[in-house]
């Protein structure tokens, strides 16, 4: 069901309805948009948005809703009754109006970034000339129906959520280089894990620059931060997942802040660690500081949800637990 929730995201239409007054009244009044109402009414998140904010509503069609029901071996009507609706549905919602000319420059040079949902999840996107794509797959096709509330932009697919909630398990760890026991200054390393030799690797490194070498190096030219992200396809497998971090250096070389020009160096970490045993990890949060522990008192350094359980992430490293 997790999976499922990731999966619905928030779906809008194509829009047929300028002349009303907010995002909400837009979608209402459009005949494509009969699944998203729908949702939007169960989850009560009309009145927020008919009313005053600035928000930017991101529109799949009536047709995105039947093909991921389709996907999902359900009536489309049952994604009506998830219990996570309204957190899906702002999936999709942006706190911010952000307008066409924000997304794409008519230039032919390739833009990547990132844009912060109601929900906190990022939601990455990729430009060039007026095309514009969100989390790898999603294409805008319709921009600015812009109403006194906010601006709605429809797109031709239900958004897939990023940062390590496919199957595909795109991930990485960035941390400050080292040789011996001394920091390499102006340097990072990205390390992954679990390669797929049978995969489609692809880098988007956030300053028009793209590779296909799943151990790539980068040499940065101009001050970060830089969005950073991984692109893991593998078609046998029918997945696609990407995970995006901001990657950056002080002016001493060292992790956080900016500096002109830095390198960052991709490597293999191997296989991720895996722990099963409920007693190696405490699965619950300490109210104080909000973070996950293991039973010798070290915090996690992070943690994420993938289909089959949770990764933990310690000095680097990741140890699966799964539901099992």
């Amino acid at each position: 069901m997790k999976n499922v929730l990731m999966a619905f995201g928030l779906a809008l239409i194509t829009l047929t309805s300028y002349s009303q007054s907010t995002v909400w009244s837009v979608i209402e009044g459009s005949e494509d948009h009969t699944y998203l109402e729908a949702a939007i009414s169960v989850s009560g998140l009309q009145d927020t948005l008919e009313g005053e904010g600035t928000f930017t509503v991101f529109a799949p069609t009536d047709a995105a809703f039947i093909a991921l029901a389709e996907e999902l071996g359900v009536p489309v009507e049952q994604l009506l009754e998830l219990p996570d609706l309204t957190e899906i549905l702002m999936y999709h919602v942006l706190g911010d109006v952000v307008l066409s000319d924000e997304l794409y420059d008519l230039g032919n040079t390739l833009f990547n970034n990132l844009l912060t949902l109601l929900t906190n999840n990022p939601l990455y996107y990729q430009s060039i000339g007026n095309a514009v794509v969100l989390n790898g797959t999603t294409n805008v096709t319709t921009f600015d129906i812009i109403t006194d509330n906010g601006v709605v932009h429809v797109i031709d697919e239900v958004l897939q959520p990023i940062n390590g909630t496919g199957a595909c398990n795109a991930y990485f760890d960035v941390a400050q280089t080292v040789e011996g026991n001394e920091p390499v200054l102006g340097s990072l390393t990205v390390t992954i894990y679990d390669y797929n030799p049978n995969a489609i690797y692809t880098w988007a490194f956030g300053d028009e620059g793209i590779s296909n070498d799943p151990f790539p190096t980068w040499e940065y030219a101009t001050d970060g931060p830089h969005i950073l992200c991984l692109i893991i396809e593998d078609n046998a497998l029918g997945c696609y997942d990407t995970f995006c971090q901001s990657v950056s250096v002080d002016s001493l070389g060292m992790l956080n802040g900016f500096v002109s020009g830095f390198t960052i160096t991709v490597v293999d970490g191997g296989e991720s660690g895996s722990i099963n045993s409920v007693g190696e990890i405490q699965n619950t949060q300490r109210p104080l500081d909000n973070n996950y522990y293991n039973i010798m008192g070290q915090r996690f350094d992070n943690t994420r949800d993938i289909p089959f359980g949770t990764i933990y992430i310690f000095n680097g490293k990741q140890y699966i637990r799964t539901e099992n």
